[in-house]
């Protein structure tokens, strides 16, 4: 996580583990299709001796978290899939389908912790018992299964199996909220609000920064209460130009739109790169707040509201609930923005798209993993094993003093030290600009370093990289 965001969500930076198909994961186990990669785990948390570039050194890794949407989480996770119809939805506490309406603080939550939770594991597998009495105990708890990763002596399934901000509000909590406002808003006498309006409203927008403007929103999806065609990254724009253009049909005043207004400032602050104390206690108020409001609003009584959810019968969703544990999820692993599924979805989307128009019926997911595979080898050759990943000259390592880093951490520390004898312990700090003979040069700038003749071309450099310490300062040439 000290990775620098331009790096660590570079899609070059996501690297496949595998396909399967989903039938042939639920019929073997997920267990099966990740046994390999647990191996690998255990191996690095304990210690990988590698040598790169001439220098031996010892890499360690474990993993941190695993980041999904509701279903997959949960499967992997060994807990409940369907939350619509589980008994305990939350695979962070133990809050009751007949709670949910109720709670509205993580504190009064009885949370799921490791001990109690391979407890419950250790029931539910327990050798001996009945099928019926089985799903008994699985119903009782929540949990089908063990989770795989409990191997790793450091993960904690109750907390490592993040919510995930997009598929939670975007996919989620948003969608639905917008769409019983405007609902309300259409049907009430003193609005009256008219979707065209607004949707012309929104088209005609303008921004000094990148911005795209959300598809018009579809009255019969508004008025039959179904799921609005929005993809995440529209709904996000959404809830950006709503705002914006409700002003003219609705007072802030009204409960309606100022609890719609509230979850917009919950979902913002969610974005946030980083959270002080007092940010963390007022977020955490702005969802009891939100939530509560939420029941009062569109009580599960109310005909028709919650037909989607009528299962249930709660105004409170699985989704609504989960925002409850996103402070605590801060405070264990940081902003939400740097474990969304944002990066990991555009990293999919190719292989979607090309199911979408595949013919090939002949094991399909090692057709595409495989030739995902030699794209790969055939990117690093093309750029090079140091500018695979990016642009190193744009690499800075967090958490270093002032930026200062060691030069055996360059890609080019092997030539630069037996060029200049220097050390490689030795402290740098990269130069975006520098001027020489009059010229302003930076990273790409190129240089005649030697003319035409009859027999040779000209010669040519670039500077890849200009540094600076305390013996001097020295710039990365290329050829």
């Amino acid at each position: 996580m000290n990775l620098p965001p331009s790096f660590r969500s570079s899609l070059r930076c996501i690297q496949l583990l595998g396909i399967v198909n989903s039938e042939l994961l639920k019929q073997r186990g997920v267990d099966v299709f990740l046994r390999h990669f647990l191996d690998d785990l255990i191996i690095l948390h304990e210690g990988v001796t590698l040598n790169l570039r001439g220098e031996q050194r010892v890499w360690f890794g474990i993993l941190l978290h695993f980041c999904g949407d509701i279903p997959a989480a949960n499967f992997v996770g060994g807990f409940k899939e369907g939350v619509g119809f589980a008994n305990l939805p939350c695979r962070s506490c133990m809050i009751s389908r007949d709670s949910l309406d109720e709670i509205h603080q993580e504190s009064e939550c009885i949370l799921r912790e490791k001990i109690s939770h391979e407890n419950q594991v250790k029931e539910v597998e327990k050798e001996g018992l009945t099928k019926t009495a089985r799903e008994a105990v699985s119903t009782r708890y929540g949990v089908n299964r063990g989770c795989l990763f409990r191997a790793l002596s450091y993960f904690d399934p109750t907390k490592c199996f993040m919510h995930d901000l997009m598929h939670t509000a975007n996919e989620g909590v948003l969608n639905r909220e917008i769409g019983y406002f405007l609902r309300y808003a259409i049907l009430d006498e003193e609005i009256e609000l008219n979707l065209e309006s607004v949707n012309y409203n929104m088209s005609t927008l303008k921004s000094d920064r990148e911005f795209t403007v959300p598809p018009p929103i579809i009255l019969r999806e508004v008025m039959d209460r179904k799921k609005l065609s929005f993809s995440s990254s529209e709904m996000s724009s959404l809830t950006m130009c709503l705002p914006l253009v409700m002003g003219e049909f609705v007072s802030s005043d009204n409960p309606y739109y100022a609890n719609l207004l509230l979850l917009f400032e919950i979902f913002i602050s969610l974005q946030c790169y980083s959270f002080s104390e007092e940010q963390w206690i007022i977020l955490e108020k702005m969802i009891e707040i939100y939530n509560s409001n939420f029941v009062l609003l569109y009580p599960k009584s109310t005909p028709g509201i919650n037909v989607d959810n009528a299962n249930t019968g709660k105004s409170i969703t699985p989704k609504l609930d989960s925002l409850l544990h996103f402070p605590a999820q801060i405070r264990h692993f940081g902003a939400p923005r740097y474990s969304w599924c944002f990066r990991y979805e555009s990293k999919n989307a190719p292989f979607k798209k090309i199911m979408r128009r595949n013919s090939n019926f002949h094991n399909v997911p090692w057709t595409m993993a495989s030739h995902h595979q030699r794209l790969v080898g055939l990117d690093i050759k093309s750029d090079g094993e140091s500018n695979f990943f990016g642009k190193l000259n744009d690499f800075v390592i967090q958490n270093h003093n002032s930026g200062m880093i060691e030069i055996k951490n360059g890609w080019w520390s092997n030539i630069f030290c037996k060029a200049t004898g220097l050390s490689g312990n030795l402290k740098y700090r990269q130069i975006a600009k520098i001027k020489i003979s009059g010229r302003i040069c930076q990273s790409g700038t190129v240089f005649l370093r030697k003319l035409p003749s009859d027999e040779n071309l000209a010669l040519f450099f670039r500077i890849s990289d200009a540094i600076s310490c305390e013996r001097g300062t020295f710039l990365i040439m290329e050829q």
